[in-house]
């Protein structure tokens, strides 16, 4: 397994764990950087036989990040989701009008 794939596993072994326990916006982060990497990884494979696996596999990936995608939109129209803002201690300039 070459460095790109590794990562790009990684990745989207964390999106599925992130799916899976309802952290939707940071999964569709981990599966939109995960299958970036998969595909330049699938581009780079010349065997017919794991290109059309890793294709079908990227596929599947795809699918999902975009009912997840489908998933937030709802949450939020239906006013469900917040996200989270991370202010910085001791830091300044933080109103609810700039919020």
């Amino acid at each position: 397994m070459s460095e790109g794939e590794g990562a790009a596993v990684a990745l989207l072994k964390r999106a599925v764990e992130l799916d899976m326990s309802k952290r939707y916006t940071e999964a569709l982060v981990c599966y939109k950087e995960g299958l970036q990497l998969f595909l330049g990884v699938v581009q780079a494979i010349t065997d017919k036989d794991k290109k059309a696996k890793y294709r079908l596999k990227a596929s599947e990936y795809l699918d999902r990040s975009e009912k997840v995608q489908e998933i937030l939109s709802k949450e939020k129209e239906n006013g469900k989701y917040h996200e989270h803002i991370k202010i910085e201690a001791n830091s300044v300039g933080n109103s609810y009008n700039s919020l």
